[in-house]
């Protein structure tokens, strides 16, 4: 039998069973789709070289950095402007204004340099006020306008006009051609448009002329050079050795060799396949993964559609054919409708593609690609993986197909298959191995962690361990799917009638059912094996945030610097009580306190010559060395990482014993009498945090409590009474009492304000009470601690949704397939005087044993790589997301049921029957 009639017998059935070559059709296209528009956007995104120096450059020829002002020389990369410093490289005395001058001086005769400025600005909001970046680019000129995506209105022509972001528009409630009104200088500015760089403009952003509102001492970010003859690679070594780093659009857009760049011999040569062996792979799993879910479900299509043609089939061998050709004409059928669905896959993956692009550009808040770039190849190449989908789709139903009984065929009856014993069993043997190989790479990767070697083949043989041995297990349990499909319909003889005969028809139909668990299984694996990971990576993050200070504190710094205008920077002081006031009216704030620093009330005006205090634990406490001993690594007195000092607070704070409660968040601890008695008495409160803060430090009710010499030389220390408090954030190593600040010859200065109230403030409120306080003294620092907010929960979200998505997609197709196979059982229910409902509890309880299952056994299976990736790692620990796993385990199966019976039409017509 010749390939054209075999495909022409494809074609001829396709035609005839539209509905099921529609569905076969949709689930190979559905992939090639997305292939196809991924491929399109990630080359468009991709910008090449000449877009890349027209978004940095604009249309000048180089940008010129001086990343060392002392005049040092460093190593340059001639890519994206890296480099990096040179050993032992001598260093020079260059102040870095006249850096900057010596930089403009290397250009050559009839070259113009145009600098950019950034820094920042207290805008005033809608609900009070926030800080902007700025940014001062001289746009007047044509050649620096291409830096810079107009996105509304223009860019800035004269004084006093301004190009913002979109946030800006929508933080100030300002429009184009209104007033922008900056606090901090105090200006106004004319907005002319909204214009922002074309990478994603989620925060706020400002454009100006040069000199608008940045101090005229502020220093330039780059240069941005036009010189009359390109920039070479020689000349932008000469002036790297001078500590400028130039980008260059000759020498990015053509590179020199990497024997002539000898920064490549400190960091090695820029010509590495290691990323792009990381992307190959990843993307070959990802395809890998989407054509095994299509080829397991239209296998399932094909297996009922070599089913309802086994007539035709048998009737093929009967009349001199062999099994061969049986197996040629199913094929047929894949290769027609896999190119039909290739063809149409690519052509709406392309439209999509582009159509995404186009939103993209058109997006205020989203990052700006480049042009649309197709690549033939690789578009034929992925429309062609739709052909061999659909032909390995059809594989294993040709094959079954080929060793039917023709006699039974022809004579109606229709022989189950036999369950073979060594399938399950070979499946239990790759479950048992896979679990294995993967606690092997677990292991391996845990070796690898604790040794001192860099170990890069080993930790890449742990990670091949581990993906091989979820790929074992996962291969598995697909193995043995069938013998569960088969146990399911044992164990059906005590069910009610409904799911009865559907767990029996799935046992019966094993071809049909057995793919489509596999299929959910495959999807729900990976789904729950990265939600278990991210999982344990949230709660990683959780154990190792410190707070700055209780979540929901405010916290105001009283003592800030900002430019005087003249290059230097002048103290502003807030006052406390006036602070207090703006947080208790702006925040709602029910208790504050005021924490001070100890400081040397005997210092130099110039804040030089000052002692300061220390802290110290008893002396039979202190670490061996610090007496100039040799240091015992076993001493647990040695050990470090016991400091919890950090944040905004003095590492040495005095105050009362709300200032305590302040700082621990516990109201109660300021009338705690201990801690009272402690401040009155000339002694300390020590703060300690579980796990991290130092044991030694207050041990037995004693703090040895020194001043420094302001040479840093110790003038002694003595105890003092001191009582130890649990902190769960950053705080103090110790409060100093006010009458022990003062027995030591030291003084208290208030240093920050810390205040709470029942809930929260929101951000319009932060708002609100950083223009209070602007207007109420100087511009102050506020800050509010809200505590950790992890950043995987959106993804642990697109997992669930993506899993249930595909399982309910595989049990609305089981269920389809299932009531086209057995209409006629379905019209026997219905001539017999079956309720109309059954055939919808029928049709529900299909959907709701592929799902389940599938979604149990893929669940299981996702346990193994996670607990390998986990276990390989000491700073995570296993962390079960139970929601997220009951959504799949048992939210998604009881809406694939819901749906599938709702969807199921309960009278069917009555068909005559043939005996």
């Amino acid at each position: 039998m010749s390939l054209r009639l075999l495909l022409r017998v494809a074609r001829r059935d396709a035609a005839r069973s539209r509905g099921r070559s529609l569905l076969v059709v949709a689930m190979v296209a559905l992939p090639v789709l997305g292939l196809t528009a991924g491929d399109v956007l990630a080359w468009s995104v991709r910008l090449d070289p000449s877009e890349r120096v027209e978004r940095r450059l604009g249309a000048t020829s180089a940008e010129l950095r001086v990343v060392d002002p002392t005049g040092g020389p460093v190593l340059q990369l001639p890519g994206a402007g890296q480099w990096t410093s040179p050993p032992d490289a001598p260093t020079g005395t260059l102040p870095a204004a006249t850096a900057w001058q010596r930089a403009a001086a290397l250009l050559p005769p009839g070259s113009t340099a145009s600098p950019t400025r950034s820094g920042s600005a207290l805008l005033a909001t809608r609900a009070g006020q926030a800080q902007s970046p700025v940014a001062e680019i001289d746009t007047r000129l044509p050649a620096l306008r291409p830096l810079l995506l107009v996105r509304r209105g223009r860019l800035p022509l004269a004084a006093g006009e301004a190009a913002v972001s979109p946030q800006v528009l929508s933080r100030t409630g300002v429009r184009v051609g209104g007033t922008l009104r900056l606090l901090d200088p105090a200006r106004e500015l004319t907005v002319v448009g909204v214009a922002t760089g074309y990478g994603p403009a989620y925060g706020l952003g400002i454009t100006t002329l040069p000199g608008q509102v940045l101090p005229a001492t502020t220093l330039p970010d780059r240069l941005l050079v036009t010189t009359p003859r390109p920039v070479s690679w020689a000349e932008v070594q000469r002036w790297s050795a001078t500590g400028v780093v130039t980008y260059s659009r000759a020498v990015v857009l053509h590179p020199p060799a990497d024997a002539a760049v000898p920064a490549y011999r400190l960091v090695g040569s820029g010509s590495t396949n290691r990323d792009v062996v990381t992307l190959a792979v990843g993307a070959t799993l990802v395809v890998v993964l989407a054509a095994l879910e299509v080829v397991l479900l239209a296998g399932a299509a094909f297996a009922v559609g070599a089913r309802r043609q086994a007539r035709a089939l048998a009737l093929v061998e009967a009349a001199g054919g062999e099994p061969r050709h049986v197996r040629g004409v199913v094929l047929a059928g894949g290769a027609v409708l896999g190119a039909v669905a290739g063809v149409l896959g690519s052509a709406l993956g392309v439209a999509t593609g582009s159509a995404v692009l186009a939103w993209m550009r058109r997006a205020e808040y989203g990052g700006v690609p480049g042009h649309v770039e197709l690549r033939p190849l690789e578009l034929a190449a992925i429309a062609l993986l739709g052909v061999l989908t659909g032909v390995a789709a059809a594989l294993l139903p040709a094959r079954a197909a080929a060793r039917q009984d023709v006699v039974a065929v022809l004579a109606g009856r229709r022989p189950l298959p036999p369950l073979r014993r060594r399938v399950p069993v070979t499946g239990l043997v790759l479950c048992v191995l896979g679990a294995v190989v993967a606690a092997l790479g677990s292991a391996l990767g845990l070796a690898v962690a604790h040794s001192s070697a860099a170990g890069g083949p080993r930790r890449y043989a742990a990670a091949g361990l581990i993906a091989g041995g979820a790929g074992l297990t996962e291969l598995g349990l697909v193995l043995a799917s069938g013998a569960v499909v088969a146990l399911l319909g044992r164990v059906a003889t005590r069910l009610p009638v409904a799911p009865r005969l559907a767990l029996r028809d799935a046992a019966r139909q094993r071809s049909r059912t057995a793919p489509a668990v596999a299929a959910v299984l495959t999807a729900v694996t990976g789904a729950c094996a990265v939600v278990l990971v991210a999982a344990s990576v949230q709660d990683r993050g959780r154990r190792s945030y410190v707070p700055d200070a209780p979540v929901g504190t405010a916290l105001v710094q009283l003592r800030t610097y900002v430019d005087d205008g003249a290059g230097g920077t002048r103290e502003l002081v807030h006052d406390p009580a006036r602070v207090q006031d703006v947080l208790r009216q702006q925040l709602g704030a029910t208790t504050s306190a005021v924490v001070g620093e100890v400081v040397d009330p005997r210092c130099r005006a110039d804040g030089s010559d000052c002692r300061s205090v220390e802290v110290q634990r008893a002396p039979a406490d202190r670490c061996p060395q610090e007496d100039g001993a040799r240091q015992d690594p076993r001493d647990p007195r040695c050990a470090g990482g016991w400091a919890i000092a950090g944040g905004s607070l003095p590492v040495v704070a005095t105050g009362d014993a709300r200032a305590v409660a302040a700082i621990t968040g516990r109201p109660s601890d300021a009338t705690d009498p201990a801690v009272q008695r402690a401040l009155a008495d000339g002694g300390a409160v020590v703060f300690r945090r579980v796990g991290t803060g130092d044991p030694y430090l207050g041990k037995g009710g004693r703090l040895w409590v020194g001043v420094d010499r302001p040479d840093g030389s110790a003038l002694g220390d003595a105890p003092v009474p001191a009582v130890v408090v649990p902190v769960t954030s950053t705080a103090p190593a110790a409060l100093l009492g006010p009458r022990l600040v003062a027995s030591l010859g030291m003084a208290g200065r208030p240093s920050q304000v810390l205040a709470s109230g029942p809930q929260p403030p929101s951000a319009a409120q932060e708002d609100a009470a950083r223009a209070a306080l602007a207007t109420a003294a100087s511009p102050g620092y506020l800050e509010v601690e809200r505590g950790w907010h992890g950043t995987l929960g959106y993804l642990l979200v697109a997992l669930v949704l993506a899993a249930g998505l595909v399982v309910l997609g595989a049990s609305w197709v089981t269920t389809g397939l299932a009531q086209a196979d057995s209409r006629a059982d379905s019209a026997t229910l219905a001539a017999v005087g079956a309720d109309p409902g059954v055939r919808r509890r029928v049709s529900a309880a299909q959907a709701l044993a592929v799902s389940g299952t599938g979604t149990l056994l893929g669940v299981l299976a996702g346990f193994v790589p996670a607990l390998a990736f986990v276990g390989q790692d000491e700073s995570l620990r296993t962390v079960v997301p139970w929601a997220p796993l009951l959504v799949l385990l048992l939210g998604v199966p009881v809406v694939a049921a819901l749906t599938s019976g709702l969807a199921t039409r309960g009278r069917l017509q009555l068909q005559r029957r043939v005996a």
